[in-house]
């Protein structure tokens, strides 16, 4: 029997067993391996000596001198086996038990066979056997197992997982079973027994070890499965119930077929190879072959020395997708590493038999390459003795998933050709692929209507579990995100019968469970790659601070493999981006100033460079995480450009120039608008990196082609946008850098929509100027088109959200003048922002008769506030930092009226009486503080009361939790050169 055959054989044993579905039936042959225990046969022999019992007597071929050499005058048959003690007790039942003890010595040894059995741990242990080689092992298992003899013991058990021993134990001489009668009268002395086993054939696999072909106790389970066969066809003829393992050079066909046509299948480990570390005890040949064939059923790490790479590679080729890990696991490399698309072995003897395979020219061969490629491993490499080997398997651009049409129109974003494919007649994609690229484009709505009429039954297995997978989201879905529930999954996954094809699933299941290993790890080298960027001190093998990014990445791109590959829905879940989010966090720590700073040791200088980021790093940046999220991240690590190479750049501006044509055309806004999202992320992205003016002229067109389109531009002016302040900031900037034609009519319309004033009030109001300024001229007729709009505003806020809009680009005197003396007629309903704006730019100049209003407004505001409700940001407070700005820039020169409020309020009680203010209240990480501080009047003030401010700065610096102004007024105003010394 080949290694391949055997493998499969015991792959289904250790499944069976991991089922609870196992049964061990242990015979004599297996006893025989310990030194003093006798066969089946050796026992007969003893007992047809003690009655001069010899074949001999009845032999044709006998001649006088042949007896002692004879080869059959101990071959007894199946029928002498049971009438030679029969006769032994008949004549003499003292003899009879005297033999039995002699032949069977009370052994209490710890054997290797019986440990080996308990590693398989079976249902139930089922033996023949007299002796107490079983019982007595101390494998930790054993403990688990209560041993029965009797049918009482059956009745009696505590435990779960018995010991048959079904003939008795030598303890026990009258519980023997050897004799012919023993076995005429087993049925009627064991009922429950032979009941129990006779059930565990209906739904147990059997494994016999230990027994011969011509054994009577296989063919009384023989008989007794011919009996159940015959009652309703309990067993189907190509069922196998029991599997005999036997070692023998040679096995008789005729009786393989007989036993094949009985339910039982004989298995030969005849060329069973040994593995490594075998005990002492066994020295029989045949003891090492079942010790080895036992030992790989337990662990599925000793089959090494049956798989072959050729066989591993045609399993593996029949999925989708199979990561790294798991092709490594299945060709039995243990020692390796990855990074950076880089598989670097320390074994030799790994690196030697994968190349040989690889470069063999075999079908094999490429499809090894296939899968490494697929699972984003480009080349291998081993260091050996100082000596590098490496070897390229190909370029990554060879990946299946990258070389799919539909993944290509994915990642460019051109979202209107999937549309379109998705319609056509004559579309070639299964199912899964289907609903999953539906999802990504328009979301579920269409998917739910024909979900349910896909037909799984023809579907590979691969694509039956993303199937089931897809199902249980789309449920969650239908109830409105009320709970995913994946135990169908599960349950299809743990009844694949091949452990090493349940390992191949073993993704979802990691899902299911949050990802909980993989983010912890994840998380781990985040927190050391942030450590190591900030780290000038650390010398980092390969000249670079961001190494850590490296295991970050292994486990996301195999992700993004993991679901691409296998098409598994996510839109709507937080699963992948909880998952990217150490990765993207990664990637902008690693693209920050500090992560290319010098390492100084000593007098020398190491270089450090940022983390080159990839096509796919952008998608991933594109579309999981929200903008507000990857903003923050931006500014956090103050990363002000990507290290990005020119085809990356290209690609950037590709997809936005597609995702705007999509949304503009196919109107692909995707699940809870994530294209809208996604835009505003790759927005994002091209303010960090290096435009070039091809890719600006590009940009350009498409921003223009977006914000002009009478559907698109009322949603992107609107708080309904996500995250729409962010994507305001980042769209402004970015038109910054670009040239548009002026054309007021697509000004016209984006504040001509309904939801435009709601927005204005909402959102950064110099982000929205300057986007508007890029696409009108300050001219006359501009300065006409403006006035007619604000003209035919009648609300009064909404014509101070035009004015402080278009202000700037108004010419003309006259028309100037014109709204200034609006302003200055209404300055105390002016709301706060637009006091700053006007004022500070020359366009308001209040009287004293408008400033009185605007002082008793804020007066009137905080009675009012004492008996409502408050809210935030607070109206008079906001109201009273504009009095503070406006007063110390001497644009108010009396705030005497504001004393009442003075209360609770140090910057009011300063500006009203700096000479008795206690200076021990200024806190200059305030903003408003720092404000007066850089007036020169009031820095005096701050300079003469200095006794009172040093200690409390002095004291916030100690526990490091002074700002870089507090510490800058301190050593450059408030000490003396002398004084700084003695800090």
């Amino acid at each position: 029997m080949g290694n391949d055959e055997l493998l499969n054989y015991i792959s289904m044993f250790r499944e069976k067993a991991e089922q609870g579905k196992l049964v061990i039936f242990v015979g004599a042959g297996v006893s025989c391996n310990v030194d003093g225990m006798p066969s089946w046969n050796a026992l007969i022999q003893n007992m047809a000596k003690a009655i001069d019992y010899s074949r001999c007597d009845t032999c044709r071929h006998r001649l006088e001198s042949c007896e002692n050499t004879c080869l059959l005058k101990d071959d007894f048959s199946t029928d002498e086996l049971l009438k030679v003690p029969q006769h032994v007790f008949n004549k003499n039942q003292e003899l009879y038990y005297r033999i039995l003890n002699e032949s069977i010595p009370a052994v209490t040894a710890d054997a290797p066979l019986s440990s080996a059995i308990f590693d398989i741990n079976p249902a139930h242990i089922i033996t023949t056997n007299y002796d107490q080689l079983l019982e007595s092992s101390k494998n930790i298992f054993c403990e688990q197992y209560q041993v029965i003899v009797y049918d009482k013991d059956l009745l009696n058990a505590d435990k779960g997982k018995y010991i048959i021993k079904m003939h008795g134990d030598l303890s026990d001489a009258s519980s023997i079973v050897l004799k012919e009668q023993d076995y005429l009268d087993y049925s009627q002395k064991h009922v429950l027994i032979e009941l129990f086993i006779k059930s565990l054939l209906t739904d147990h696999i059997v494994l016999f070890l230990g027994y011969s072909l011509n054994d009577y106790n296989i063919k009384l389970i023989l008989s007794w499965l011919n009996y159940m066969r015959s009652q309703n066809g309990a067993f189907d003829v190509d069922r196998r119930v029991g599997y005999l393992i036997l070692d023998q050079e040679i096995v008789d066909d005729t009786q393989l077929s007989y036993f094949s046509s009985n339910n039982i299948e004989v298995i030969n480990i005849n060329s069973m190879p040994l593995i490594q570390e075998i005990p002492a005890d066994l020295s029989n040949e045949i003891g090492k072959r079942l010790y080895s064939f036992l030992r790989v059923i337990a662990n599925p790490a000793l089959e090494e020395n049956l798989s072959t790479i050729e066989n591993a590679v045609k399993f593996m080729s029949r999925f989708s997708f199979v990561s790294y890990e798991q092709i490594l696991k299945l060709l039995y490399v243990k020692r390796y590493e990855v990074t950076d698309r880089k598989l670097r072995l320390f074994s030799e003897n790994d690196y030697a038999r994968l190349i040989a395979f690889m470069e063999s020219g075999d079908e094999g061969a490429t499809d090894l390459r296939q899968l490494f490629l697929n699972a984003g491993i480009v080349s291998i490499q081993c260091i050996h003795e100082h000596k590098v080997m490496r070897f390229r398997i190909g370029e990554l651009s060879d990946n299946a998933l990258l070389k799919s049409e539909i993944f290509n129109l994915y990642i460019l974003n051109k979202y209107d050709e999937i549309k379109a494919l998705l319609n056509s007649e004559h579309i070639d994609l299964e199912a899964n692929e289907m609903l999953f690229y539906e999802s990504i484009v328009d979301g579920f709505s269409e998917i739910l209507k024909f979900h349910e009429e896909i037909d799984c039954s023809g579907f590979p297995i691969d694509q039956k579990v993303a199937y089931l997978h897809n199902s249980a989201v789309l449920e969650a879905i239908q109830t409105y995100f009320g709970g995913f529930d994946s135990a169908k999954v599960k349950q299809f996954v743990q009844n694949i019968a091949a452990s090493k094809e349940r390992e191949v699933f073993s993704g979802y299941l990691d899902i299911y469970s949050g990802n909980t290993k993989k983010r912890l790890s994840m998380y781990e080298a985040l927190e050391k790659l942030k450590k190591d960027v900030g780290d000038r001190n650390t010398i980092h093998f390969g000249g670079t601070s961001c190494a850590r990014l490296y295991e970050i990445k292994r486990l996301a791109i195999t992700q993004y493999f993991f679901y691409y590959n296998n098409h598994i829905l996510y839109q709507g879940f937080r699963d992948l981006k909880d998952f990217f989010k150490p990765y993207i966090e990664a990637i902008i720590c690693a693209n920050s100033d500090a992560a290319q700073k010098t390492t100084l040791w000593g007098d020398m200088e190491f270089a450090n460079e940022k983390y080159a980021v990839e096509y796919i790093d952008l998608d991933i940046m594109a579309k999981f995480i929200s903008t507000k999220d990857l903003s923050a991240l931006v500014r956090s690590y103050n990363v002000k450009q990507l290290n990005t190479g020119v085809q990356e750049v290209t690609f950037l501006a590709e997809c936005f120039k597609n995702l705007c044509h999509s949304i503009v055309t196919a109107k692909t806004y995707g699940l809870l608008q994530s294209s809208f999202s996604a835009l505003s992320n790759i927005v994002l992205l091209l303010n960090l990196v290096v435009l070039d003016e091809n890719s600006k002229e590009i940009i350009a067109a498409s921003v223009e082609a977006l914000l002009s389109d009478k559907i698109i531009a009322p949603i992107f002016f609107s708080i309904g946008w996500p995250d729409f302040r962010q994507s305001l900031r980042e769209l402004s900037k970015l038109c910054s850098l670009l040239a548009f034609p002026h054309n007021f009519e697509f000004v016209h319309q984006i504040v001509g929509g309904e939801k435009f004033f709601e927005y204005a009030v909402n959102v950064h109001f110099n982000s929205l100027r300057h986007l508007i300024e890029q696409f009108i001229s300050k001219d006359e007729a501009t300065t006409e088109k403006i006035q007619a709009i604000i003209d035919t505003t009648e609300d009064f806020h909404k014509k101070v959200i035009l004015l402080r809009l278009f202000y700037q680009q108004i010419t003309g005197d006259t028309v100037q003048q014109k709204y200034k003396y609006i302003l200055s007629d209404n300055f105390a309903q002016l709301p706060i922002e637009a006091i700053y704006d006007f004022i500070f730019s020359g366009w308001l100049i209040p009287d004293q008769n408008s400033i009185k209003e605007f002082l008793n407004g804020v007066i009137e505001l905080s009675r009012k506030e004492v008996t409502s409700v408050h809210s935030y940001p607070d109206p008079v407070e906001s109201r009273l930092e504009c009095v503070y700005l406006l007063y110390i820039n001497d644009m108010i020169s009396d705030i005497s009226a504001l004393k009442e409020l003075s209360e609770g309020r140090p910057h009011l009680q300063f500006l009203l009486d700096s000479e008795s203010f206690d200076y021990s209240q200024v806190d200059f990480s305030n903003y408003m503080w720092e404000n007066f501080a850089r007036h020169e009047k009031y820095m005096s003030c701050f300079i003469a009361h200095k006794d009172a401010i040093i200690p409390i700065i002095q004291n916030r610096i100690k526990s490091e939790e002074a700002s870089e102004t507090e510490k800058r007024i301190l050593y450059g105003f408030l000490l003396s050169g002398n004084e700084i010394w003695k800090i």
